[in-house]
């Protein structure tokens, strides 16, 4: 193993390995939390329009080929909520001038000069049960009857959602909604070995740093000695070359410990100390003048302690960390309860005041 300048790094990894990527939650922010916020629609109509105004940035570095679009239910729901049968929903999408910031609560205004209908067919939202935890699966979706191709360059996204006629009743069916802040998101992964005095520590990064511009943060805090320390950071959990990840190191003399992430950098941790406990912290550079909003980073850290195993390495648990938005506003939506209206108000609530945001999106496709 050896250690690249994060310099070097960044310009030769990071940029060529903004591959395709099976989904993108929309904003990225909240790929693995639940949403600040909860939207009545599009589900509580039984006729209405609902539209959303996506920036270019949170859609794709360059294109995208959009194939499947999906919510997930209100991950604060105590309660269940019956499955909803839509006779004729349509859903059409397209590109726009209008940034979310700039939105209007005139639906044409916002459209795009081109609008293709994706999606124009009965529709059956299913059941939700009590949200156990949270934030909840992507289970509502819906295929696109061809694909979308979408061009940065082009504009930002604008969908919209039709149910011909007007709501005469509203029926509680809530999904998840994000106002307002930036930043990425982590989800911790794996299990960590054990090291020789049994240490309890834990790997870190900070959500709040996770945008173009500033870095992808490996914190390990609690360690009782100071270990020498490396980050191994890459761009996949499931391979590693000819290795499948995770891997297992009992056979090499490490057991209890595994690999769980790609090596395409290993650095060392700045090591530091206070009052007996000690921390290493490692920053990686995320360039700003790239569009990385959706790239999912994983990391791992690697502590040299001879006494822990017959390998002398132990292996903690592993981090995804996926590069959000550093824009406060990466979406906004304004709905009506009559499909036939030409304006409606704006969508997010909280307390029964409007405030800037959309509903949380998962779309299907590949990513460039």
């Amino acid at each position: 193993m050896c250690s690249r300048p994060l310099s070097l790094f960044v310009l030769t990894l990071l940029a060529p390995a903004l591959a395709a990527q099976a989904t993108r939650v929309v904003p990225a922010g909240v790929t693995h939390e639940e949403g600040n916020a909860q939207s009545f629609f599009p589900f509580v109509l039984t006729g209405g329009r609902v539209q959303q105004i996506t920036a270019a940035s949170e859609i794709a570095r360059a294109s995208s080929v959009l194939r499947e679009f999906a919510f997930r239910p209100e991950g604060t729901s105590t309660v269940s909520f019956p499955a909803r049968s839509y006779a004729r929903f349509i859903l059409t999408v397209g590109q726009t001038s209008v940034t979310p910031a700039a939105m209007k609560t005139t639906f044409a205004s916002n459209r795009g000069t081109t609008m293709t209908k994706l999606f124009d067919a009965a529709f059956n939202a299913p059941a939700q049960p009590p949200v156990s935890s949270a934030p909840t699966p992507f289970n509502i979706k819906l295929k696109l009857s061809a694909p979308f191709v979408f061009v940065a360059a082009r504009g930002n996204l604008v969908w919209e959602i039709e149910i011909p006629g007007s709501t005469s009743r509203r029926v509680a069916y809530f999904v998840d909604a994000q106002i307002g802040t930036s930043g990425g998101s982590t989800m911790s992964f794996g299990q960590g070995g054990q090291l020789k005095n049994k240490d309890n520590y834990m790997l870190k990064s900070d959500e709040a740093r996770l945008v173009p511009g500033k870095s992808a943060d490996l914190t390990v805090t609690g360690l009782g000695s100071m270990y020498p320390t490396l980050a191994m950071i890459g761009f996949s959990n499931s391979n590693f070359g000819p290795i499948t990840l995770p891997f297992d190191l009992t056979g090499l003399g490490a057991p209890g410990n595994s690999l769980y992430v790609s090596m395409d950098l290993v650095a060392p941790m700045t090591l530091s100390g206070s009052g007996g406990s000690y921390m290493a912290n490692v920053s990686v550079p995320l360039p700003g003048a790239l569009n990385l909003n959706g790239l999912a980073l994983f990391g791992q850290a690697l502590f040299v302690d001879k006494p822990s195993n017959a390998l002398g390495l132990v292996f903690s648990e592993a981090v995804e960390m996926v590069v959000g938005s550093n824009t406060s506003q990466p979406s906004n939506a304004v709905a009506a309860y009559d499909s036939t209206a030409t304006s409606g108000s704006f969508a997010i609530r909280v307390n029964t005041n409007p405030n800037p945001g959309g509903i949380v999106v998962q779309w299907t496709g590949t990513f460039n």
